[in-house]
């Protein structure tokens, strides 16, 4: 496990130098102008999640370009290794990024001059088994093809999920979409144990099932 977070920690030095302060301050703008103009805050945690994917790729691209493969093995990381440390530093930087989108939307909350609902973290919630489970799908792929020859076909899920979200609040009306999720809320609040259990078992299924797909194909996978 020691090797494991060692990895995930080289994985975060690798993408430090595009992680900077004023980049998360320009997604932290941008979500709070969207959240603000639609009247949705459930925007500000689709952008900071399409944040955190996009980050949770950025270790796959650089090693592309400068085979960082052959690195761990030159560092003594078994590809079994390599496998769990990327996958716990995609959880941790989707997780710290819809952190910041929460905090952001907290913020939309306090211009608008609304009560903040404290079933965002359960919004939160939602958004982060679904962010998961888009890099599940990513990941596979990534870890049999790299970055580049993959690119395309990682990036569909997130398209998917993402146009009607973006799409949503314009057409429906942020007002009635808001109602809509208030009525999806309040539906969550009174079997949030059911609802909690259910996520928990569909999200360990999907990503357990994705980590022995990576391990398999990053096995297979000659440098």
């Amino acid at each position: 496990m020691n090797k494991v977070l060692v990895f995930a920690r080289l994985d975060f030095s690798t993408i430090r130098v595009y992680l900077t302060v004023r980049t998360v301050l320009v997604f932290a703008a941008i979500a709070v102008v969207f959240g603000v103009t639609l009247g949705s805050t459930a925007s500000q945690l689709g952008i900071f999640a399409a944040f955190g994917l996009i980050f949770s790729a950025y270790p796959f691209a650089i090693s592309d370009k400068i085979n960082l493969d052959m690195l761990y093995v030159t560092l003594g990381l078994s590809r079994r290794t390599v496998v769990r440390g990327r996958y716990v530093f995609g959880e941790l930087i989707i997780l710290a990024g819809l952190l910041i989108g929460y905090l952001a939307g907290t913020v939309v909350e306090v211009i608008r001059n609304k009560q903040i609902d404290p079933m965002g973290l359960v919004g939160l919630l939602l958004v982060f088994v679904l962010s998961s489970l888009i890099q599940a799908c990513q990941f596979p792929i990534q870890f049999k093809a790299g970055y580049a020859k993959a690119q395309l076909w990682t990036w569909l899920p997130l398209a998917v999920v993402g146009i009607p979200v973006v799409a949503l609040p314009p057409l429906v009306g942020g007002e009635r979409l808001a109602g809509m999720m208030t009525d999806v809320g309040a539906w969550m609040a009174g079997n949030l144990g059911l609802v909690i259990a259910a996520l928990i078992l569909i999200w360990g299924g999907v990503v357990l099932g994705s980590y022995a797909l990576s391990v398999r194909f990053y096995l297979r996978r000659d440098f």
